[in-house]
This record gives C-alpha cells, sequence and structure tokens, in this order.
C-alpha cells in the first residue's frame, strides 16, 4: 500500500496491520516522542519514505461517533505551517480478558493518525539557548511561519470554525529540513470532551508553561487561549527561556534590556553589520510576544493584528492576504512608513514589463476606483501572468518590483520604494521589502 503520491484529497483509511508494520509493531526503538494525546512512532514504508505514526491514547470521553468526521475535516487543512495528515486509522480489536474468574473477548477501539515526517524534530530542543545555536534571522523565519500557520487554524479554514489548538508548545512544532515550521497535534481537542482534555493537558510535563491561566484554571475555551501560547513561544524564541515577566518581579523594560544586550553581545562576535536594526527588530517581536501574554484575555491581539504588526518590523514576507483586504489598504498602513536603503539593486534583473492592479474587495473582486502601477523587477519564471485591467497570478506567486505611483480616489503618490508583490488564491497583496 502506497500512501505518499503526492496531496490526496480525500483522507486515505489505513489498515491496523499496515500501521503496525510500518512501524515494527510500535515498536520503542521507532518511538519518537508523545504528545498531548498520544504516542508518535516512525513509519518506514517499502520506497524508504518515512511518516509518522500517532497512536492516540486510549481516554474516556473521547467522541467515537465523530471521529471520523472530524479526521475528515483534519486532513482538508492544506498550509504550509501545518503539519498534513495523509491518513487515519480507526478499528475495534477484540481482546481476551479474564473478568470475574471467564476469558472474555473485550473489544478495544484503536485510533491513529499518520502524519507527514519532519526530520529536524521539534523546535524545542533547537532554542534551548537565547542568541546562541540558530542565528536571529532563522529564529524570526520560524516566529512567523508559527504566526501564519495559528492564523490559518483560527481564522482562515475552509469551515468558518476556529480550530483552537489548547496545546500549543516547542514540542508540538516540527520543523522540516529547512527549518520550515509546522503545527502538530491541531484539532485533536476536538475528539475529546472538552474538561477530559483540561484535565489531561494539565499533567503534562511541559505544557503547564504555555496555557493561558483561563484555562488552566476555570476550563474558559477561546481562540486567546492560543494566543496566550503563542505568546510564551515568542518569548522563548528570542529568549530561549519562557521566564518573562509577570508583574511580580523584573520589569517589562528591564527584561526587554537584558535580552538585547544578549543579543547585541553575539551580533559584535560574529561581526553582525546591521546590529542596531536587528536589535530593533528584536525589540518589536519581543514586545509583541509580551502583549500575547496578558492576564486579561480581551487585551491579547489577534493573529492577524500579530501578523500586520511583524510586517512593520519584519526581513521577509508575511502571508495575510486572503482576499479580504486591499492592496492600496495595505500600503496606507505599512508601506508609507519607510522604504530600505540596504536594498541591492543589482541583484535584480530590470525589464520593462509595467503591471497595473486594481484594489480587491472583500468578495475578491477588483475595484476600478484605486489603481497601483508597479515596475517589475525581476523576470517572473511563470509564464501564465495576465495582464490587463486588472493584474492577477497563481497562488505563491512572489516578484519584486518598485512603486511608480499609487492612484487613490485622484489621489497621486510618487515612490521609488521596492516591494514584493505577493499573491494569494489569485488576490494581490502588497508589503515593503526589507
Amino acid at each position: 500500500m502506497e500512501i505518499m503520491k503526492g496531496q490526496r484529497e480525500n483522507p486515505c483509511n489505513l489498515p491496523l496491520q499496515y500501521l503496525q508494520d510500518i512501524t515494527n509493531n510500535f515498536s520503542e526503538e521507532r518511538e519518537l516522542g508523545r504528545g498531548s494525546f498520544g504516542v508518535v512512532y516512525k513509519g518506514v514504508l517499502r520506497n524508504g519514505h518515512m511518516v509518522a505514526v500517532e497512536k492516540l491514547l486510549f481516554l474516556p470521553g473521547m467522541h467515537d461517533k465523530h471521529f471520523e468526521n472530524e479526521v475528515y475535516h483534519l486532513t482538508s487543512l492544506k498550509h504550509e505551517n501545518i503539519v498534513r495528515i495523509v491518513g487515519y486509522c480507526y478499528e475495534i480489536q477484540h481482546i481476551l480478558i479474564e473478568h470475574n474468574k471467564k476469558i472474555r473477548f473485550a473489544e478495544t477501539p484503536q485510533r491513529l493518525l499518520c502524519l507527514e515526517f519532519l526530520p529536524k524534530g521539534s523546535l524545542e530542543k533547537h532554542i534551548s539557548d537565547g542568541s546562541r545555536g540558530l542565528d536571529w534571522h532563522k529564529r524570526y523565519k520560524i516566529l512567523e511561519g508559527i504566526c501564519r500557520g495559528l492564523h490559518h487554524l483560527h481564522e482562515e479554514w475552509q469551515t468558518g470554525t476556529p480550530i483552537i489548538h489548547l496545546d500549543l508548545k516547542p514540542a508540538n512544532i516540527l520543523l522540516n529540513e529547512n527549518m520550515v515550521p509546522k503545527i502538530v497535534d491541531f484539532g485533536l481537542s476536538r475528539l475529546f470532551d472538552p474538561e477530559q482534555t483540561r484535565a489531561y493537558t494539565r499533567t503534562l510535563v511541559g505544557s503547564l508553561g504555555y496555557m493561558a491561566p483561563e484555562y488552566l484554571n476555570k476550563g474558559i475555551i477561546r481562540i486567546k487561549a492560543d494566543i496566550f501560547s503563542l505568546g510564551v513561544i515568542i518569548i522563548e524564541i528570542i529568549a530561549g527561556h519562557k521566564n518573562y515577566p509577570d508583574g511580580t518581579g523584573i520589569s517589562v523594560q528591564d527584561f526587554v534590556e537584558r535580552v538585547l544586550k544578549i543579543w547585541r553581545t553575539r551580533f559584535k562576535e560574529l561581526n553582525h553589520t546591521s546590529i542596531e536594526k536587528d536589535c530593533e527588530q528584536i525589540k518589536r517581536c519581543i514586545e509583541m510576544g509580551l502583549s500575547c501574554v496578558e492576564t486579561d484575555a480581551s487585551e491579547r491581539p489577534t493573529t492577524r493584528e500579530i501578523i500586520e504588526s511583524l510586517e512593520g518590523c519584519g526581513s521577509s514576507i508575511l502571508h495575510v492576504s486572503n482576499g479580504k483586504r486591499s492592496a492600496t489598504d495595505k500600503l496606507d498602513h505599512n508601506f508609507w512608513k519607510e522604504s530600505d536603503p540596504t536594498f541591492d539593486h543589482r541583484k535584480v534583473v530590470q525589464v520593462s514589463n509595467i503591471l497595473e492592479t486594481q484594489e480587491v474587495t472583500e468578495e475578491g473582486k477588483p475595484s476600478p476606483r484605486d489603481r497601483l502601477v508597479v515596475e517589475i523587477l525581476e523576470q517572473p519564471e511563470r509564464r501564465d501572468l495576465i495582464l490587463g485591467e486588472a493584474f492577477f497570478a497563481v497562488e505563491g506567486d512572489i516578484l519584486r518590483g518598485r512603486l511608480i505611483y499609487l492612484e487613490n480616489r485622484g489621489n497621486i503618490q510618487f515612490s521609488e520604494y521596492v516591494v514584493l508583490l505577493l499573491f494569494s488564491e489569485r488576490t494581490a497583496g502588497v508589503v515593503t521589502c526589507k
């Protein structure tokens, strides 16, 4: 049986015997780790490909009747920062047991998930020492990827119902060969009774420090509980530990300065060329992390607000446009703040294409009111770009260009700023190039 032939549109129902075979009968030497709701094993396919097999724990309160339905929905999640579910298994095993001095068959449900394999393991082992280990730009890419993945779970899932993780922590963020972060164990809390989920995660080693107080103490399940966990992770990625100021010890200002001092020291040791610029980025990121761990859940930002804030200090693109905000709206908020004098124009090839894009409405349709004119500075690899009164591209296209002018309801603003055009679901979005 082959389960890795590209992306499957539907979940793959796998026999228990097959999963036993590829994991060497769930042997200890194949164990990769223990997650919130099960034990994860490495599965080796006949073609040499590897997968991760999570054997879910048997807990009272698991909703057997909707297990397959929920798994079906979870397998429809497609995002670069979310671990892909490639299959599942739900079988009833009959096991001989002795009861009242009689031998009987007991029905034992077996529930398993088959996931893509991430060779770099969990984020947990890569961020244990603040400014040591991973350099800042790798940490920032990991940070922004986690934000994108969580944003997709909260606001972009096709059913319209947010997926609340409830156990977001570095151990549940895995890294592929290129250090791209992917969130795992998402949605499993939907398979259990809410109180059972809270009682169980409270007993897990490593989970308590990431749990929001309103969820830990009162069992309140809201999106902002995940934001709290995200804030702790952001702080840990930057500082190397999750001991943030909580009003009883070090002040926020002193905490931020201590972290910056550590990073400045490392940058100087490495003869870093943009110390102040990167330190300002670190400062903005850690301040955002601190805003996520506010005791009052209503004071915590949303994932969209986090991403928009990071865009203002980011060194790379963050994917936030989903047809709901216009390109000109993004420019109004972020583009005109500053240009980047360090951009090396010699690294791009100038071509003569002039592209025009209209504002995108909430329905994803172009509006004739606003016009953005951009001169493309590098030849796109794709040849399926469409030029006309509106400009569209295939999802995932990123082009570098120079803003010539923005015509916004009759007001023309001139600029020589370099921009990146990011296209998502045939919708144009514009952010600054750092």
